[in-house]
């Protein structure tokens, strides 16, 4: 009789202690969550109002017809960018090299460009801490018009934002609209669309 009692007694204390082990995780997934929604949140809002503040104006860029090297004026395209306010963005961070905006996406953001590549994987645009990070340029790229190529980065974020709907370009409907073919990097000195 005590073994059976002595068995009772020992499943119960393995089940009380599985249960305060699950609620634990549970507290802790919870809590981490929570942290991850506040974080998403503050990077969302600092984006908006970082666009309020700092967009000017829509204005049209045009692009040649590649298809047909005796180009006319009639061949080009125009599309749709941004007349920014560089001094703003500075203002907030004097970090700011550009905005980059891709079509058919929800890529628009101001690119910021820090001392390493690492930095801003977990600071918002602000410089404080966020783990959703920001959208940066390799710290080795130049902004003075020498560097062919600008190689820029961020996140895949789970809540869309960032570079997460890039993956929207690999899409057939995005493939199929020549519209959505284009991207757009501008600086405080030029704008540029490919």
């Amino acid at each position: 009789m005590k073994s059976k009692h002595s068995k009772d007694k020992k499943r119960n204390i393995i089940i009380i202690i599985f249960r305060i082990i699950s609620i634990l995780v549970i507290i802790y997934c919870l809590i981490y969550i929570f942290n991850w929604y506040m974080e998403n949140k503050k990077s969302a809002d600092m984006l908006s109002n970082v666009t309020n503040s700092s967009i000017l104006d829509t204005i049209e860029i045009e692009i040649p017809n590649n298809e047909n090297s005796e180009s006319t004026e009639d061949d080009s395209k125009k599309i749709i960018a941004y007349e920014l306010d560089f001094d703003n963005l500075s203002s907030i961070n004097s970090s700011t090299v550009g905005w980059i905006t891709v079509f058919g996406t929800s890529i628009n953001y101001p690119v910021v460009k820090g001392s390493d590549n690492s930095f801003y994987l977990s600071h918002s645009f602000d410089k404080s801490y966020n783990k959703a990070g920001w959208i940066f340029a390799d710290y080795r790229n130049k902004f003075d018009d020498t560097d062919r190529n600008i190689i820029i980065y961020g996140h895949n974020r789970m809540d869309s934002s960032m570079f997460a709907t890039l993956k929207n370009t690999q899409k057939q409907d995005w493939l199929n609209n020549p519209n959505d073919h284009y991207l757009t990097f501008s600086t405080p000195s030029r704008n540029t669309s490919i």
